[in-house]
């Protein structure tokens, strides 16, 4: 994408700015007026935006290209940009040196728009590439806690509190129970999720009425994606284990024997969780599907008929908060 803008050097010159969006590298090039001759500027400036969402990223590295277009420097400098939350981490450090030069800063954006937040990330970032270029250590009041930090800022730790609604004991009247989850990202898409559910369900016979209570633990490796900075999507695929008690209850225990006895079943599981916000710091809110298949079953019978039974396919849904470290 090519890219014109109009500045004074002295004269007007039409800078152009070359960025490779897939490579994330800032070249930039100026054309005289009088010469109309091209000349190449040293010092490439590589960018990373990590987390932050493709609209933000490429207006960042727009302006961004805009501020070094007359950075005279011949080392090479990486940009990166990250997101977490509201806060924005950049670190800039030189690509090639026998002691590399780095400087890290962190941002708060939460309360600014898209256009303007990306404005205050350019400016900053120009401004310690600047500081890197002239090779003289410079406090900064607000430094990032360690370099990691937001260079892998994928790194995040998420706990959910959630009501879950649906089967896996069927065919129950109702079937309600909640659940506690921790879901940590490993990479900017891999990670895992664990997760410890309570449900339970009842449904009326003919001789009295039949409850379960299932306890359940469930692991999944997860694959998430993040089209915009307030919203992302995690799938995953694991087992989920568990023990469920059924129990009966009778119209009239001098004729009917009542009885409860507790049974294991486990089987795979396909999940789908949506997370949208900050609602309020780095609170989410969450959205939870899943399926799973039951085998071995758990079954409970009166008499001759099957009334409940955690067995074959089962769905649940969920909807909760969560907290991000």
């Amino acid at each position: 994408m090519i890219i014109t803008h109009r500045c004074r050097l002295g004269i007007a010159a039409t800078v152009v700015l070359g960025l490779c969006a897939a490579e994330g590298t800032v070249v930039a090039i100026v054309k005289h007026p009088r010469t109309m001759g091209s000349i190449a500027l040293p010092g490439p400036v590589s960018v990373r935006v990590v987390g932050c969402g493709s609209e933000f990223a490429e207006t960042v590295r727009h302006l961004l290209g805009i501020e070094l277009a007359q950075r005279r420097r011949q080392t090479s400098v990486s940009v990166i940009v990250c997101c977490d939350g509201s806060r924005i981490g950049i670190v800039v450090r030189e690509g090639i040196s026998i002691r590399p030069r780095s400087v890290q800063r962190r941002v708060d954006g939460g309360y600014l728009s898209l256009s303007a937040r990306a404005r205050l990330v350019s400016l900053a970032a120009a401004e310690m590439v600047a500081l890197v270029d002239r090779r003289t250590p410079t406090p900064l009041r607000s430094k990032v806690r360690s370099a990691t930090r937001f260079t892998a800022s994928h790194h995040r730790l998420r706990l959910y509190a959630l009501a879950r609604f649906g089967l896996p004991t069927s065919p129950a009247r109702a079937d309600y129970g909640a659940a506690i989850a921790l879901a940590h990202d490993l990479t900017t898409i891999w990670g895992w999720r664990v997760d410890v559910a309570g449900q339970y369900g009842t449904r009326n016979v003919e001789l009295g009425s039949a409850s379960s209570l299932a306890l359940s633990v469930a692991v999944a490796a997860t694959a998430r994606y993040e089209p915009v900075r307030s919203f992302r999507l995690a799938g995953g695929l694991g087992a989920r284990v568990g023990a469920v008690r059924f129990a009966g209850t009778a119209h009239d225990p001098e004729t009917t024997a009542e009885q409860s006895f507790w049974n294991v079943w486990f089987g795979p599981i396909a999940t789908l969780a949506a997370d949208i916000g900050p609602l309020w710091r780095k609170l989410y809110a969450t959205l939870l599907v899943e399926s799973g298949y039951a085998a071995p079953a758990a079954t409970a019978d009166a008499g001759s008929t099957r009334v409940l039974s955690i067995d074959g396919w089962w769905f649940a849904f969920g909807a909760g908060l969560g907290w991000q470290w």
